[in-house]
């Protein structure tokens, strides 16, 4: 008998593979355009003269509240990280050189934070990621720090910090002279919390945005793929740079016959 029929693998469904494309828009835009529709079709009298105008103010407000609420990913993606300033201490701490500066070969989870509502709500996953960072990288060398701004109380941070003690390992401070929130907050226009900024470890912004978006864990997982291959990467780097700069078996011999 012949060879057996080599098993033919099936094509993935056009369904999956238009997944990528269609899965493109964030929600949050999605929900800004169908606000700006629903305020043109008012415009436009479509839905008669009872409707008065000024009626599509409401779905043109409520896309503003989700901008505010949902930002997009800012231009400070792919610039240095600017450093924190003078921070206070409440519990933890993280390694920081002098002005705050975050260290190079060390990558920071950094969360402007308030005691709210949606702050809150951000903690469970804050620390999933933090945990995943410190698990990925060498000891000593992630650190997540939530950075709550002057406006919050200092003896309202440290109740808060008693009652999560043993559900929160991040390190909470105080930004109490608003360095931090000027340098990343205001610079950027954020004017929502939490935001989370991912920094790489060659000192980098690699993302920011509201950590209860679901594409914060899989921005902090390619974040942490980024480093291995970087970590893998430098021992063949060097090993390459000193064949390069050893000298020759030829210029050996030639000095030792000298």
């Amino acid at each position: 008998p012949g060879p057996a029929p080599r098993a033919r693998v099936p094509n993935p469904p056009a369904r999956a593979q238009s997944t990528k494309s269609a899965g493109g828009m964030r929600p949050a835009v999605a929900a800004q355009l169908l606000c700006a529709c629903v305020a043109l079709v008012i415009c436009s009298g479509a839905l008669g003269e009872s409707t008065p105008r000024a009626l599509a103010a409401v779905p043109l407000l409520i896309a503003g509240i989700i901008h505010m609420d949902y930002p997009p990913p800012g231009a400070a993606i792919g610039h240095a990280a600017p450093p924190l300033g003078a921070l206070e201490w409440i519990t933890g701490a993280c390694a920081l050189d002098a002005g705050g500066a975050m260290r190079r070969g060390h990558i920071y989870l950094v969360v402007f934070w308030r005691t709210s509502k949606p702050c809150v709500k951000a903690l469970p996953q804050l620390e999933k990621a933090w945990r995943r960072c410190a698990a990925a990288m060498p000891e000593g060398k992630a650190h997540c720090l939530l950075i709550a701004g002057a406006a919050e109380g200092k003896a309202a941070l440290q109740a808060f910090a008693k009652r999560w003690e043993g559900q929160m390992t991040m390190a909470l401070t105080h930004d109490t002279s608003g360095e931090a929130e000027a340098s990343f907050l205001h610079k950027h226009q954020i004017f929502s919390l939490p935001h989370a900024v991912l920094v790489g470890a060659d000192g980098v912004i690699s993302w920011h945005g509201n950590p209860n978006l679901r594409m914060f864990a899989s921005k902090v997982d390619q974040l942490l793929v980024r480093c291995a291959h970087a970590t893998r990467a430098a021992p063949a780097k060097k090993a390459s740079l000193g064949r390069a700069n050893a000298p020759s078996s030829d210029k050996v011999k030639a000095s030792k016959r000298e």
